[in-house]
C-alpha cells in the first residue's frame, strides 16, 4: 500500500486462459496395458501347457502364437510392472531373444531353442520360431522400454510407434480377413496374441514417457491437443469400422460391385471426417475467443499498471523533494551541534579558566555572567536543533557523552584529559543534567586555575535515592575554600535541589569536590 492508501491491483488470470504446462506421464494406463498384455502371454503359455488350441489361437482357424513370442511378450509386459532396474533386465532379455532369432533367419540355421520347451506341429516352416513381423515388434518394444527412462523419450516413442503401426495393420488384417496384412511370406504370420499384445505394450510405452505425445493428446488444453482428441478416435476406430461395414456389405452381396462399395466408403469417411472436423473447429474457435479476451484483459491490466506506476513515480518525486529538505535540515542541525555548540563549550571553559582570584570583583562577575549566558545560549541552540531535526535528536546527547565532551574541552585549559566514569543505569541523573554540567565545568575550571594538578578523576553516580558528582585532583590543594562566585554557584545549585556540596583534601594530595543531591 502506498502512502496515499492506494492498493495495487492484483494480477488475476481470467477464467478459460490456456496455460502451458508439462503433462507428466500416465502410470495407471501403463500398468493397465502391460497387465493386459501379460495376461495374453500367460494364456498363450497355458495353451501350450494344457495343449489347448483355443488358448493358443484366440480366433478359430488362425495361426498359433509361438512359445518364443509369448515369452517375449511376457518379459516386455513384466518390464513395466516391476522395479526399474529389474524391468531393464527383462527388456534386455526380450531384445536378446529377438536378436538371436533374427540371427537364425540370417544364417539360415537354428540355435536349438525354437522347440526347446514345446513342439510346434502347426508350422511346417521354422516350427516354433516367431515371424519377422513379431521380431520387429519385439525389438522395437524392447528398445522403447530401455530408451524411455534414459533421457531418450523421443526415440523411445518412435520405437513404440513402429511396433504400434505393425500391430495395428495386423489387427486390421484380421478384422478385414486380409491375410497379407498380418503375414510376411514365406514366414509364419503375426498371431492375434502378438498383434494385440504388441499394441497394448506400445500404448504402455507411450503413456510412460513424461510429457510424451500420448499424455499431451489426453491432457493438453491447447488447440492441437483438442484436435487430436477429436480426430484420433475417428482414425483408429471410426474409419476402420466404416471400412469393415462396407466390406461386409460387399461380401454379403448387399452392394453390386466394388466401385459402389468404394464410393460408399469414401462418402461415409468424408461425412465422418467432416463432422468431427467441424465439431473440433468450433471448439478451437472458442479457445481462440478466450485467448483474445484474455489478451484484451491483459492489455487493460497492463494499462492500469502503467497508470499506477506513473502515479507512484509522481508521488516518489514529490516525496523526494521533501526528503531533500529534511536532509538539509538534518545537516544544518548536525553542523550546529558538532561545531557551534562545541565552540561555545570551549569559549566557556576558557573564560572560566581566565577567572583568577586576582581579578577585580567586577571582572569576575562579568566573566561569570558571560559563562551563564553561554549556558543559556547552548540550551537554546539544543532546543532549536531538536526542532530543526523534525523532533529527532541530532548527534549523541546522552549524559555519558555530555560528560565526555566537557572533559575533552577542559583538556585545553588543564593540559591533560580527565578520567570520567558515569554510573547511571536507570537514567536518574538526567533530571538534574543542566546543574551537573554546570558544576562539572566550574569545578574543572577551578582545578585549572588553582590546583596545578596533573590528573583529575570525575565520577558521576546515581543510586539509593542520591545523585553524586565527585571531582578529585592531585594538585596542591585548595586549602580553605574561597567563597568566590564559582564556588557559591556550585553550593547554591546543591542547596536549591535539597542537597549539599563539600570540599575536602584528597590523599596524598589534591582536593576532592563532592556534589550530592537527592534523586527524583
Amino acid at each position: 500500500m502506498s502512502s496515499e492508501g492506494t492498493v495495487a491491483a492484483p494480477i488475476v488470470v481470467p477464467a478459460g486462459t490456456v496455460v502451458a504446462r508439462r503433462h507428466g506421464s500416465m502410470p495407471h494406463v501403463t500398468v493397465a496395458c502391460a497387465g493386459t498384455a501379460a495376461a495374453l502371454a500367460v494364456l498363450a503359455l497355458l495353451g501350450y501347457v494344457l495343449d489347448n488350441d483355443e488358448l493358443r489361437q484366440l480366433l478359430p482357424g488362425q495361426a498359433w502364437v509361438k512359445v518364443d513370442s509369448a515369452i517375449g511378450l511376457l518379459l516386455l509386459a513384466l518390464s513395466w510392472l516391476v522395479p526399474r532396474r529389474v524391468g531393464d533386465g527383462f527388456a534386455a532379455l526380450a531384445m536378446l531373444l529377438g536378436v538371436v532369432v533374427v540371427g537364425e533367419y540370417v544364417v539360415g540355421a537354428g540355435a536349438g531353442f525354437d522347440e526347446l520347451l514345446f513342439d510346434d506341429p502347426a508350422s511346417a516352416v521354422h516350427p516354433g520360431r516367431p515371424s519377422a513381423l513379431t521380431l520387429v515388434c519385439m525389438i522395437a518394444l524392447a528398445l522403447s522400454r530401455l530408451l524411455s527412462f534414459r533421457g531418450r523419450g523421443r526415440w523411445g516413442q518412435l520405437a513404440a510407434f513402429v511396433a504400434l503401426v505393425v500391430a495395428a495393420v495386423a489387427l486390421l488384417g484380421y478384422l478385414y480377413d486380409v491375410r497379407s496384412l498380418y503375414s510376411a511370406r514365406p514366414v509364419t504370420t503375426l498371431s492375434v496374441h502378438t498383434a494385440l499384445g504388441s499394441a497394448l505394450l506400445a500404448g504402455a510405452s507411450l503413456a510412460a514417457v513424461d510429457g510424451g505425445l500420448l499424455t499431451w493428446a489426453a491432457r493438453g488444453s491447447d488447440a492441437g491437443a483438442l484436435l487430436v482428441r477429436r480426430l484420433l478416435p475417428l482414425a483408429l476406430i471410426g474409419l476402420p469400422l466404416i471400412g469393415y461395414v462396407c466390406l461386409l456389405a460387399w461380401r454379403q452381396g448387399w452392394l453390386d460391385d466394388v466401385a459402389t462399395t468404394l464410393a460408399l466408403l469414401v462418402v461415409a469417411c468424408a461425412l465422418a471426417l467432416g463432422y468431427i472436423s467441424w465439431f473440433a473447429a468450433r471448439r478451437v474457435s472458442r479457445i481462440d475467443r478466450r485467448r483474445e479476451n484474455t489478451l484484451r484483459e491483459l492489455g487493460e491490466l497492463k494499462e492500469d499498471l502503467e497508470r499506477q506506476v506513473v502515479e507512484r513515480a509522481g508521488q516518489l518525486e514529490r516525496h523526494g523533494g521533501h526528503i531533500a529538505v529534511l536532509e538539509d535540515r538534518q545537516r544544518i542541525a548536525a553542523d550546529l551541534h558538532d561545531i557551534v555548540i562545541q565552540r561555545l563549550f570551549a569559549a566557556g571553559m576558557y573564560l572560566q579558566g581566565a577567572n583568577h582570584p586576582g581579578n577585580s570583583p567586577d571582572v569576575r562577575d562579568r566573566i561569570n555572567t558571560a559563562v551563564e549566558a553561554m549556558d543559556i545560549a547552548i540550551k537554546d541552540l539544543r532546543h532549536s536543533i531538536f526542532e530543526l531535526g523534525g523532533g529527532r535528536t541530532v548527534g549523541p546527547v546522552d549524559l555519558t557523552t555530555a560528560v565526555d565532551e566537557i572533559c575533552t574541552e577542559s583538556r585545553r585549559i588543564l593540559g591533560f584529559l580527565p578520567d570520567a566514569i558515569v554510573d547511571d543505569p536507570d537514567y536518574e541523573a538526567e533530571a538534574v543534567r543542566d546543574d551537573l554540567m554546570a558544576v562539572l565545568r566550574e569545578s574543572l575550571a577551578n582545578v585549572a586555575r588553582h590546583a596545578g594538578a596533573t590528573a583529575v578523576d570525575v565520577v558521576l553516580r546515581a543510586g539509593d535515592g542520591l545523585i553524586s558528582l565527585t571531582i578529585t585532583d592531585n594538585g596542591k590543594g585548595m586549602g580553605t575554600p574561597t567563597h568566590n562566585s564559582g564556588t557559591r554557584n556550585i553550593a547554591e545549585r546543591a542547596r536549591q535541589r535539597g542537597g549539599d556540596c563539600t570540599w575536602e583534601a584528597a590523599e596524598p594530595s589534591g582536593t576532592r569536590v563532592r556534589w550530592v543531591v537527592p534523586a527524583g
